[in-house]
């Protein structure tokens, strides 16, 4: 990967103009990070205090007169515990030239599919940032060239993605992980091209009345892998991530009507070792403005989500998400979502509560709490079983 961010530094250095600088911005967040697991883990791990510091930089230069822009956003996490998590990521590096009705984008970037709140089932261009957070929301950089056509009849997306980044998991002394420890120098690959295969993908999105629509096709490696058995001397086992290739057929559907939203996305999977398979997950946010004359704002959110590829592939395939979204309106910004995935048919559940606010304008605190509830060996967070666990993180902005 450091081939990869030195070259992309010497493109950048050919291309950026040199005069007529217009604008720049540059932004530091600093944060302090503790996790307290309030239950013994299950896998000989002594400490229920885990604590690291992060760092993200967002730097933006434009030339307007050029219509040409440069992001960086670099992201570096240091954890007292766990050796894994100390990591460093280009969360993004691009340089951007917008024409009249063309974008052009070439470095690292994120891009984010989809609607629905409990699961995005369509996003598949960035790799999940496992290791910062199990909840699929953080991503790793993906390197593209991405070009974008703005049409009168929607929005057309084209991506060539020349460099597959694999999956982050937490080490043996870390929590949230599975029973056997993942090696993943032993990653495995069904293309013989290993991370060098050349992934593709288009979308198209409009909105139309009420309306927002996405169609997406991706062809490549996908991004979560399965695993398989590594076997040690001493009869010991780890597991290696094997990345396999597939097609992807995506729709992602949003409509608004009042204080209703309704929500959908659906998959069409064609994988090169199994029939083809599909997964949705839909349902609706209705909120309730100024609960009982109060500057508050209640959402009511039911989500339901099914997926036909198994519990070796997911935790969710016929699961019932039914929460709730407080907002305050205050001058902190203050938000609590919270809610319960529950499989409909074993009976597990999967709790969460997300809190942010802002102190002050330099300030802000979120807190986390996830819980693993009657979990069965049956399924695939079976290994969580005993990680539930609270989150603190204390940011500062600058």
């Amino acid at each position: 990967m450091r081939s990869v961010s030195f070259f992309t530094f010497l493109f950048f250095a050919s291309i950026i103009p040199a005069d007529q600088v217009a604008s720049e911005e540059i932004t530091y967040d600093f944060s302090v990070e503790t996790r307290l697991f309030p239950g013994s883990s299950a896998y000989n791990v002594d400490d229920k205090l885990f604590g690291s510091i992060s760092a993200e930089l967002e730097y933006y230069h434009d030339w307007t007169d050029r219509n040409v822009q440069l992001v960086i956003v670099p992201f570096v996490r240091l954890d007292a515990n766990d050796s894994k998590r100390s990591h460093f990521d280009w969360r993004e590096l691009f340089w951007q030239k917008r024409f009249s009705d063309w974008d052009f984008n070439i470095g690292f970037r994120k891009v984010f599919w989809g609607q629905t709140e409990g699961l995005h089932l369509v996003d598949i261009i960035n790799q999940t940032d496992w290791i910062e957070n199990i909840d699929g929301e953080d991503k790793l950089g993906q390197p593209m060239l991405q070009t974008t056509w703005l049409s009168n009849f929607g929005t057309f997306d084209f991506f060539w993605l020349p460099y597959f980044r694999e999956r982050t998991f937490a080490g043996v002394d870390g929590r949230l992980r599975p029973s056997l420890p993942i090696n993943t120098d032993k990653a495995l690959y069904e293309s013989d091209a290993r991370e060098w295969h050349q992934d593709w993908a288009v979308r198209w999105y409009h909105t139309i009345g009420q309306y927002d629509i996405g169609l997406s096709f991706f062809s490549g490696t996908e991004r979560q892998p399965l695993f398989q058995p590594l076997f040690k001397p001493g009869n010991q086992i780890e597991l290696a991530p094997y990345y396999y290739q597939t097609k992807r057929l995506g729709l992602d559907l949003l409509y608004v009507s009042g204080g209703w939203i309704w929500k959908l996305e659906a998959l069409s999977i064609d994988a090169s070792f199994d029939d083809r398979k599909h997964a949705f997950t839909g349902g609706f946010e209705y909120t309730l403005v100024g609960v009982s004359g109060s500057q508050y704002d209640l959402g009511l959110l039911i989500e339901y989500m099914y997926d036909d590829r198994g519990s070796s592939f997911t935790p969710f395939e016929h699961d019932l998400l039914v929460g709730g979204r407080l907002v305050f309106n205050n001058v902190s910004g203050t938000d609590i979502l919270g809610g319960l995935i529950i499989d409909t048919k074993i009976g597990s559940v999967l709790a969460f509560v997300e809190m942010g606010t802002r102190l002050s304008d330099w300030w802000s605190l979120d807190i986390e709490f996830r819980g693993f509830f009657n979990q069965t060996s049956r399924e695939l967070l079976y290994d969580l079983r005993d990680d539930d666990f609270f989150e603190f993180q204390l940011t500062r902005h600058m």
